[in-house]
């Protein structure tokens, strides 16, 4: 069962299901001031077409409109730190200096990953001096956020960080970003200008 949490302490719950993938929401319906709902995502495995184990896997995720409210964000930071919930979908942060661009990327371990870091590198020059926060699946490996080996592809990646002075929020000593069998990788990073 979900643990539930709200600014003010008063929630309504509605809980719908899906198979094999269920989201169960959690939205506080008497909330004016801000609007807050948990997911909770579970992926069941146990189905006759699944190639993977018979696990559960749960991922708790609470969105939030804090309304550019500063007292409201301060109150996320806190609960967030409360909480056994490390997912966010957060709409309207309180942003003391300027605007906040959130990019999400992704390169094919099949295609020219030159082109892909060009393009991040001419958005990220478009915004100028705004902050940026970059999610990215970029298959390409480097020691530097997990893998054992560098490749021609984390040397690009690399050199794009560098180049840019964007900062690497993954840590090397990190669990694998994907898992599959007994393939594993660290092929997704977290990046902020």
């Amino acid at each position: 069962m979900p643990r539930h949490h709200s600014f003010e302490d008063s929630c309504s719950h509605s809980v719908g299901k899906r198979v094999p993938t269920s989201i169960q929401s959690n939205r506080n319906k008497n909330q004016i001031s801000h609007n807050i709902q948990q997911f909770r995502l579970q992926k069941n495995s146990n189905l006759p077409w699944s190639t993977s184990s018979t696990t559960t896997t749960t991922i708790d995720i609470i969105q939030i409109n804090l309304a550019k409210s500063k007292v409201a964000t301060a109150h996320l930071a806190k609960l967030a730190s409360e909480i056994n919930i490390n997912h966010f979908l957060v709409q309207e942060p309180y942003v003391k200096e300027g605007p906040v661009n959130l990019i999400s990327a992704y390169s094919s371990p099949y295609s020219e990953l030159e082109d892909t870091a060009q393009d991040l590198a001419n958005i990220l020059t478009k915004i100028g001096p705004e902050q940026a926060l970059i999610g990215a699946d970029m298959n390409a490996p480097s020691t530097l956020w997990g893998y054992a080996n560098n490749s021609s592809r984390g040397n690009v990646m690399e050199d794009l960080i560098s180049g840019l002075s964007l900062h690497l929020l993954n840590e090397k000593n990190s669990e694998p970003t994907f898992q599959h069998g007994n393939a594993k990788g660290w092929p997704d990073l977290a990046l902020v200008k």
